[in-house]
């Protein structure tokens, strides 16, 4: 297993041999081989021994801490990679206005591209011609990404594309206990959308670490601007994925009732 996830509030981690074990209440929960493990995120308040530290930075595990509500809170950094030419070549790249402006297109048309098909996929499924219909506005959107002159105007069209795609994103939602008023976040104020924000930032956790494997910057992207704490090539890098990878999980889990609210 290369990505472990711990999620039981309360539970700390304890070194037995070559795994890791998870206790709560006096009881091992359950068992993660340190064998292949190249990712440990630990959600909400998960303690570990020392015994587990020396064993997480011997084997160069790299190991996320996130709030209950799946927010960044720290993680455990490792040498960065020594790549100095990669990296300079990147800041060369996309320091150049035009480049930089090409690589969002590429990213923002790959974006409204699945988002076109992920809701048709969906009219098929549910006979629903208001969502063809909102697929059809998002796909001439597409066409005109090529058209625009600068960064600002792209990120317009994305952002109003996004609007579009949230407006119909309750008729995906199959079950009658789940409601679902429109994207917001930062806090997430209903389940749908605690659930989407809590994905969104697992997919970014994992494109995060392999920009860093590379040796890339995963702060410089093109896409999202430059923010202190921001990894914006990783947040640029997801927007593509969103729809099939993020929107697909929460909606299984939410149409097939496996979570309740």
């Amino acid at each position: 297993m290369e990505s472990v996830y711990v999620l039981q509030p309360g539970a700390y981690l304890q070194r037995e041999g070559h795994s890791l074990k998870v206790v709560k209440g006096g009881e091992v929960i359950d068992e993660i081989p340190m064998e292949g493990l190249k990712r440990l995120t630990l959600m909400g308040y998960v303690s570990l021994t020392g015994g587990v530290l020396d064993s997480l930075i011997t084997n160069r595990v790299e190991t996320v801490f996130m709030t209950p509500s799946g927010r960044f809170r720290a993680r455990l950094v490792l040498d960065e990679h020594r790549h100095v030419e990669l990296r300079m070549a990147q800041y060369e790249r996309l320091g150049s206005g035009d480049f930089a402006l090409e690589t969002a297109k590429i990213i923002v048309k790959g974006k409204l591209r699945n988002m076109t098909r992920f809701l048709l996929l969906r009219a098929r499924q549910y006979n629903d011609q208001r969502l063809r219909t909102g697929a059809a506005r998002i796909k001439s959107m597409e066409r005109a990404v090529d058209m625009l002159p600068d960064i600002e105007k792209l990120r317009g069209l994305e952002g109003n594309a996004s609007k579009i795609y949230f407006k119909l994103f309750s008729r995906l939602i199959r079950n009658p206990l789940f409601e679902f008023r429109g994207r917001n976040k930062r806090p997430p104020l209903d389940p749908v959308n605690a659930l989407l924000s809590f994905v969104y930032t697992m997919l970014t956790n994992e494109v995060l670490s392999a920009i860093k494997a590379v040796g890339l910057d995963p702060y410089l992207g093109s896409l999202h601007t430059i923010e202190y704490g921001r990894p914006s090539l990783a947040c640029d890098l997801v927007e593509e994925y969103r729809c099939f990878l993020g929107d697909r999980l929460v909606l299984g889990l939410v149409n097939r009732k496996v979570i309740s609210p």
